[in-house]
């Protein structure tokens, strides 16, 4: 606990507080929403800082260890390993390297950034988010959307800018 005197008020001090909240709820994001909601909802909390508990791509971490597993118990058919051309391997880095830093920067320091987005109904939106998440293998990207104060997962190719 940490007591910091408020600068705008002289009667008020503030108080951080480093606590573990379970929720239960069907999925991580309906859990991350909850906490959100009753966060937001609270005069007295002033700001806040999710710092862990996001488990979002569980499921797709099991599957690549089940699949990594029975690939070993595989015998090989072929003699000589079937590589893609290196040319193509260092092509699609190229394409997807940029965005990827820039989201996994943005999630780790916590920044306030707009995705300009298309989404399926082909309407072009503007969002002010924070990135909670981010899994390169599916190419989805959890936001929390600050002005609707609700989390929304987005796949990549519907970004069509950010800021």
């Amino acid at each position: 606990m940490k007591n910091t005197t408020s600068a705008g008020t002289s009667n008020e001090t503030e108080f951080l507080f480093n606590v573990d909240i379970m929720i239960h709820s069907k999925s991580d994001a309906l859990a991350l929403q909850s906490l959100l909601e009753m966060l937001n909802a609270q005069d007295q909390i002033a700001d806040f800082r999710i710092q862990s508990g996001m488990r979002l791509g569980a499921r797709i971490e099991q599957a690549l260890k089940q699949t990594a597993v029975s690939d070993l118990n595989l015998k090989p058919i072929h003699k000589s390993p079937l590589l893609p051309a290196s040319g193509t391997m260092k092509r699609e880095e190229e394409d997807r390297c940029p965005s990827e830093k820039w989201l996994m920067s943005a999630m780790k320091e916590g920044r306030l950034i707009r995705l300009d987005i298309r989404d399926k109904n082909g309407k072009d939106k503007s969002i002010p988010c924070r990135v909670l998440n981010f899994d390169a293998l599916s190419k989805l990207v959890s936001i929390y959307h600050v002005d609707e104060k609700q989390v929304y997962s987005i796949h990549t190719s519907e970004i069509e800018k950010y800021i």
